[in-house]
C-alpha cells in the first residue's frame, strides 16, 4: 500500500480506536477470522493478513498494517473471504452499524473509497495473472508480480508457495516450468527466492 493509503488507513483507524464501542483485539499467527455471522469491521494496526475465498481457500491478496478489514463486504449479504494472520495481529473491531454512523459523522466514506478502489484494483491484477492462455503465462505472470516486489520482500518469498496458494497448479508442474525457465536462462532461484527476472514473453 502506497503511502497516502496507509494515512487514510491510519486515519479512519483513529477514528474507530477512539470510538466509545470499539474494542481491541490481538491475533495469535495463522488465527483466522471470518466475516461470516459478524458484523464488524477491523482496523488491522499491526501485523500481515491474507484474505482467502471461502468456497476454494485459494488466498487472493496480502495486507499489511496499516489497512481496514471488511469494508468490501459492510453493504453485501454475501461474504466472500475470510483472512487469515501471516503474523501476529492487533486489530480494532467496531460494529457494522456503529462504523456507518462513525463515517457519516467524520466524513470518512470518501476515505473507505480509496481504500476499497485500491483493494479492487489487486484483484484486477491478479485476474490478469491468473486468466492466460496456458500454466507457463500463469507462472510468468506470476514470477514478473513477485520480481516487482520490495526487494526484502521478495528475499522472504518463495515462489512456489505464493503460486501454489493463489492458483489450482501441482507443484510439479511449477517445477517443470520453472526449471525450464532456469535452463532457457530466464530467471534465476535459489531455494525457492527469485534471483533474476529477465520478463520472457515467449510462449505465454
Amino acid at each position: 500500500m502506497n503511502k497516502h493509503l496507509s494515512e487514510i488507513a491510519r486515519l479512519i483507524g483513529n477514528e474507530i480506536e477512539k470510538h466509545k464501542s470499539s474494542y481491541y483485539i490481538k491475533f495469535k499467527k495463522n488465527q483466522r477470522v471470518d466475516f461470516k455471522n459478524n458484523d464488524r469491521i477491523y482496523f488491522l494496526s499491526a501485523g500481515c493478513v491474507s484474505f482467502y475465498r471461502y468456497n476454494d481457500d485459494v488466498l487472493t491478496i496480502t495486507k499489511d498494517a496499516p489497512f481496514m478489514l471488511g469494508l468490501a463486504q459492510m453493504k453485501s449479504e454475501v461474504k466472500s473471504h475470510y483472512v487469515r494472520c501471516n503474523t501476529e495481529c492487533e486489530m480494532w473491531g467496531i460494529s457494522i452499524s456503529d462504523a456507518c454512523i462513525l463515517f457519516d459523522s467524520k466524513a470518512l466514506w470518501g476515505h473507505a473509497f480509496d481504500i476499497l478502489t485500491d483493494q479492487v484494483q489487486e484483484y484486477f491484477k491478479r485476474e490478469h495473472m491468473i486468466l492466460q492462455k496456458n500454466t507457463y503465462g500463469i507462472i510468468n505472470e506470476h514470477l514478473k508480480h513477485i520480481w516487482e516486489m520490495d526487494e526484502e520482500v521478495r528475499k522472504k518469498t518463495s515462489i512456489y508457495s505464493y503460486i501454489l496458494t493463489r492458483n489450482h497448479i501441482s507443484r510439479s508442474a511449477i517445477h517443470k516450468i520453472v526449471r525450464e525457465m532456469m535452463i532457457a536462462g530466464d530467471i534465476i532461484v535459489n531455494r525457492g527466492r527469485l534471483i533474476d527476472f529477465k520478463c520472457p514473453e515467449k510462449a505465454v
